[in-house]
């Protein structure tokens, strides 16, 4: 009993008496995993198996226990069920075929975009997914890469028709990578994007941008209590965090101190209750005091011999937020103004850039949209610029705020334009700042414009002889 817990090493002598007794097997013949203890004190899990020897000679009992360490597996066993819990929070589809296109893996987001449960899907032939040509073919395609490894799916992205559960085709975009296996074996595993029903905003702002995998996700898992264990690279980024500076410590060292001093009771509550209150958009906090807008996904996993992990999923959703903000005043003021308005932020970063600026200043929407309104301005009015901008969000005093004043822009060809600025400012629903200003050049307006059009015209010529 030395090498036992000691609530279980105070039974075990009755445990032995209670046997002789009655000669009830609880232990004996059968593989069971318990807790040992080291000699160092600390618990680990073991599997045991023990034997009894009856000597008639010596009228003695003897008994064998075989142990095995089972730490190595439990690990193996959560980084399974760790990973199975990963891809199953990846908001992109992702679907695993052997090497004859028979489904190993059909997450739940694939479930979704489909609508097959993973019972009905897992086992059958992934063509079942595909409308004709496609589907006819596919087997073919598999065979025919495997004599000729001529890649025309694998290590590419393409869009492609599906096939849901009800018949419906949907177009997909589909990127396939090959895994092989110790003796030859293949998996593809396959990451699809339903692009038929894309976001209006996703589509404006995000059509470059495929949907990212787990590894450029932050992702952190703690305990019961909320310390954390580990930390992918991409919550070192997000965080401004090193790993080791955040293993070990509280997940409420990246919460704003509104949601920090809560956090122990949200926790405890949720022990008591398993009543789940996560709130999908909240706020984090930077290294620095810097706070911004998160997206977090929260599963619950309870190991053998590990005890219960928090595996917390994060995105940085401050882009969309600003996004939705710029988007209200866009549809109150910038789509019906007559004049270009510049829509920037508490910072001076440019949220809305409208054609008629584009013309006027001769830069593309995506040149000016994210960067400092400074650019637009000569330089001896940027220099003071952030200063203008603090001292106003410090004091609140205003001096070209709700006034009409002239003032002088530089276009992208480093050619300056007397204008006549009217700065409004606007409050979001969560109080953030916003302003718009309003740029008319001095003297007529269309004539500016034209003047805009022609330099733009000749500076395409000039580099055309170029």
């Amino acid at each position: 009993n030395c090498l036992m817990p000691d609530d279980v090493a105070e039974q075990h002598d009755g445990y032995l008496a209670r046997y002789l007794q009655t000669g009830i097997k609880r232990v004996l013949a059968d593989k069971r995993v318990v807790t040992a203890k080291h000699k160092d004190g600390s618990l680990f899990p073991i599997e045991v198996h023990v034997k009894e020897l009856i000597s008639k000679e010596l009228n003695r009992r003897s008994y064998f226990g075989f142990l095995r360490d089972i730490r190595q597996d439990l690990e193996l066993k959560y980084a399974f069920e760790l990973n199975d819990t990963i891809t199953d929070m990846i908001k992109s589809p992702i679907i695993a075929i052997d090497q004859v296109g028979t489904i190993i893996k059909f997450t739940r987001a694939a479930c979704d975009l489909f609508g097959y449960e993973m019972s009905e899907i897992t086992g059958k032939n992934v063509n079942m997914l595909m409308p004709e040509p496609y589907a006819s073919g596919h087997d073919g395609y598999l065979s025919n890469y495997q004599v000729t490894r001529k890649k025309n799916v694998v290590d590419s992205t393409r869009r492609m028709p599906a096939k849901r559960k009800n018949g419906t085709v949907v177009t997909v975009e589909l990127r396939v990578g090959e895994f092989a296996k110790a003796g030859g074996a293949t998996t593809f595993v396959a990451f699809l994007r339903d692009v038929t029903e894309m976001d209006a905003l996703e589509r404006e702002h995000q059509t470059s941008v495929q949907i990212s995998l787990l590894s450029q996700l932050a992702v952190v898992i703690a305990d019961k209590r909320g310390f954390i264990h580990s930390v992918n690279q991409a919550t070192c980024d997000l965080f401004r965090y090193k790993e080791e500076e955040m293993v070990g410590q509280n997940v409420k060292m990246l919460m704003p101190k509104s949601l920090a001093v809560h956090h122990d009771n949200y926790l405890e509550a949720y022990h008591r209750t398993k009543v789940k209150h996560v709130i999908e958009r909240a706020q984090g906090i930077k290294r620095g005091e810097v706070v911004f807008d998160l997206e977090i996904g929260v599963r619950e996993l309870e190991l053998v011999g590990l005890g219960t992990r928090y595996l917390g999923f994060i995105r940085d959703v401050s882009s969309e937020v600003i996004l939705e903000e710029a988007h209200k005043i866009s549809g109150s003021i910038v789509a019906l103004s007559p004049v270009p308005i510049i829509v920037m932020d508490s910072t001076g970063m440019v949220m809305q850039f409208p054609d008629l600026a584009c013309t006027m200043l001769g830069y593309s929407r995506d040149e000016v949209v994210g960067r400092n309104i400074k650019m637009l301005m000569p330089p001896q009015i940027a220099n003071e610029h952030d200063s203008y901008l603090k001292n106003y969000m410090t004091t609140g005093i205003k001096h070209v705020i709700d006034t009409n004043r002239q003032s002088t822009a530089m276009r992208k060809d480093g050619t300056l334009i007397d204008i006549e600025i009217s700065v409004k400012e606007v409050r979001g629903d969560d109080g953030s700042t916003f302003f718009a200003g309003f740029i008319k050049p001095l003297g007529d307006l269309f004539s500016a414009l034209q003047l805009a059009n022609k330099a733009a015209a000749e500076g395409a010529a000039g580099k055309q002889r170029k």
